[in-house]
């Protein structure tokens, strides 16, 4: 299903198009907002999602290929009073932090946060610079986004803010 409004297209597509109609529109040069496969039960939600996070995304929000991901529009709904739960943007921005196995991690990158830098937050946690910055590392790769670039560090810390 495709749609404009407000200048903007979205494009409702099925799981196995989703790679093909992201690469088309990082092709073109346009913006868009790639979001998780939905059942159709969701696709309204999932359209205002796009389209809201779109309408309210700040340039420096989106990716380096143009595109806003599902944690970057569950934050900026959020952040505009959107229909999205707390723990729904949890999900999209930590999810694999939020298993019992990857604990650790999480308290790495709250204490990363509180702290403000690698070397005190590894001071904090009683652990070597060295091995803060491989969990860092293991954050960026697990979530997609890296605490130390300006908007995935916000989407990150807004995500800790109301984590439990």
């Amino acid at each position: 299903m495709v749609t404009t409004s407000s200048g903007r297209v979205v494009v409702l597509t099925g799981a196995e198009d989703a790679e093909r109609v992201a690469a088309a529109v990082v092709e073109r040069g346009w913006h868009g907002c790639v979001l998780e496969p939905r059942g159709l039960t969701d696709l309204s939600a999932a359209y205002r999602l796009a389209d809201g996070a779109l309408e309210a995304a700040p340039p420096h929000a989106l990716g380096s290929d143009g595109l806003l991901r599902e944690a970057d529009a569950c934050v900026i709904a959020l952040l505009n009073g959107g229909a999205v739960a707390p723990a729904t943007v949890r999900r999209a921005v930590l999810g694999p932090l939020l298993a019992h196995d990857n604990q650790h991690l999480l308290e790495t990158l709250r204490a990363y946060f509180r702290e403000g830098t690698a070397t005190t937050a590894a001071d904090s946690l009683h652990v070597h610079a060295q091995t803060l910055r491989y969990r860092l590392r293991r954050v960026r790769e697990l979530t997609g986004h890296d605490p130390n670039r300006p908007w995935p560090r916000f989407v990150l810390e807004t995500a800790c803010a109301i984590a439990p």
